[in-house]
C-alpha cells in the first residue's frame, strides 16, 4: 500500500514537472513566432519601400496580401528581442533525482538542474545582434 503511494506520488511529480517544461516551451516558442513576424515585418517593409506592390509582394513571398499588409505594419517591441534557444528540455526533464528527494523538494531540484541549464546554453548562445 505504501509503495503504491510513493509510485502514484512520482507519477504525480513527473506529470507536474512535465507541464512546467511545456509551458516555458510554449512561451518561448510564442516569443520566437513574435520574433519572426518581427523580421518578416522589417524585410517586407524594405520590399515596399523599393515600389514592390503589395500583391506583388504577397506573390513573391507567398503570403497573402492579407499577411503582407499586416506583417509590414509589425514593428519590434521589447517582447519581439530575439532570445536564445533553451536547451532541450527532455533532457534535464529526465534527469533522475536522487532517492532522498521527494515531493516539493525533487520538483525544485529539477527546476534548479533546468534553470542552470538555460543559463548555461545562453552564455554560449549568439548575441541577439547576429541574429539580425
Amino acid at each position: 500500500m505504501e509503495q503504491d503511494r510513493r509510485d502514484r506520488d512520482r507519477r504525480i511529480e513527473d506529470a507536474l514537472v512535465e507541464v512546467i517544461l511545456a509551458v516555458e516551451a510554449r512561451d518561448h516558442a510564442g516569443r520566437l513566432a513574435e520574433y519572426a513576424e518581427t523580421r518578416i515585418g522589417g524585410a517586407l517593409r524594405r520590399l515596399l519601400a523599393d515600389d514592390v506592390d503589395v500583391a506583388q509582394a504577397a506573390q513573391l513571398c507567398q503570403l497573402t496580401v492579407h499577411d503582407v499588409r499586416r506583417l509590414s505594419r509589425h514593428r519590434r517591441t521589447r517582447r519581439s528581442q530575439p532570445e536564445p534557444a533553451p536547451t532541450d528540455v527532455s533532457a534535464v526533464a529526465d534527469q533522475s533525482s536522487t532517492e532522498h528527494e521527494t515531493g516539493p523538494t525533487r520538483i525544485a531540484v529539477r527546476r534548479r538542474r533546468l534553470d542552470a541549464s538555460y543559463r548555461a546554453a545562453t552564455l554560449h548562445a549568439p548575441s541577439a545582434a547576429a541574429a539580425s
